[in-house]
Order: C-alpha cells, then sequence, then structure tokens
C-alpha cells in the first residue's frame, strides 16, 4: 500500500501556488491563489503520513489547477 508524506503533498501545494489561509486544529486550508481552489490538508505534527484516498483527492486538485 502507497504511503504518501505530508511535506510531499505540501511542496506540490506550494510549487502549485497554493496559499496557506488558516489553520483550524488539525487541518490546513490552502488556497490557489490563481483561481480560488480551495484544500483542506490534515495535518498534525506527530503524523508524517496522510491517509491515501484523501492524498489522491488533494494530488487530483492540484493536477486541475496546474493544467488550467
Amino acid at each position: 500500500m502507497a504511503q504518501y508524506l505530508v511535506k510531499d503533498i505540501l511542496k506540490r501545494l506550494k510549487k502549485a501556488d497554493f496559499v496557506e489561509i488558516r489553520v483550524a486544529g488539525d487541518h490546513h486550508i490552502f488556497r490557489n491563489m490563481k483561481n480560488g481552489q480551495m484544500v483542506v490538508v490534515p495535518y498534525a505534527r506527530r503524523k508524517d503520513n496522510i491517509a491515501v484516498g484523501t492524498a489522491h483527492e488533494i494530488i487530483r486538485i492540484i493536477e486541475q489547477c496546474e493544467n488550467n
């Protein structure tokens, strides 16, 4: 089973022009500055991995923003 690290997801978000706009508990909310698309990343310092389904959904949104 594939494992996704939060730091890799965060790097991809920043590369795709997403900016962290706020934090609500363990959820970091990012917004794309070009088209306004929002992404929520569940991230706690004590946990490096992110759920596979959640990672795939975030990556799908990143790829949509990169292609537009």
